[in-house]
C-alpha cells in the first residue's frame, strides 16, 4: 500500500504554525502577567491561571518548539532556521536569567522576551499572508 508522502508546503505550513503557536501561548503569559501587576485581575484568577493554565501550556510549548526545530531540521527553510534559533537563544535567557529586580539581567530577560514573542508571532504571520503564495509561485515556476 503506497502512503503518499506529504508535500513540502504543508510541512512549511506546520512548521510556521509550531512557532505561531509558540508566540501565541508566550504572549498570554506575558498578557496574564501585566494584567496582574496593574491590579486588573484578582489574586485568585492568577492561582486559577497557574494551577489549571501554566503547565500544560509549557508543556504543550515544549513539545511544539520540539516538533518546529525538527521540521526546521528538515526542510532547511531560512525564516525557519531564523525562528528555531531565535527560539533556543531567548528561551535560554529567559529560563536561565532571573528576570525580577530590574537590574540588568532583568532587563536582558526583557529584551529576549521581546524578541522571543515578536519574532513567533511577526514571521509566521509573514509566512501565512505573503510567504505561502511566494512559495506557490516559486514552486511552479520550477515544474
Amino acid at each position: 500500500m503506497n502512503v503518499p508522502e506529504r508535500s513540502t508546503e504543508s510541512r512549511l505550513n506546520r512548521a510556521f504554525g509550531c512557532f505561531a503557536f509558540l508566540g501565541l501561548a508566550a504572549s498570554t503569559f506575558g498578557l496574564f502577567a501585566l494584567l496582574l501587576n496593574f491590579g486588573l485581575l484578582k489574586d485568585y484568577w492568577g492561582l486559577l491561571f497557574e494551577i489549571f493554565l501554566y503547565f500544560p501550556l509549557l508543556v504543550a510549548m515544549l513539545i511544539v518548539s520540539v516538533c518546529g526545530i525538527v521540521q526546521t531540521v528538515r526542510l532547511r527553510h531560512s525564516a525557519l532556521v531564523v525562528l528555531s534559533a531565535i527560539a533556543i537563544t531567548c528561551a535560554t535567557l529567559m529560563l536561565t536569567l532571573p528576570n525580577g529586580g530590574g537590574g540588568s539581567l532583568g532587563v536582558v530577560t526583557g529584551i529576549a522576551a521581546g524578541i522571543f514573542l515578536a519574532a513567533n508571532v511577526l514571521i509566521p504571520a509573514w509566512w501565512f499572508i505573503f510567504g505561502r503564495q511566494r512559495y506557490r509561485g516559486e514552486a511552479f515556476l520550477r515544474e
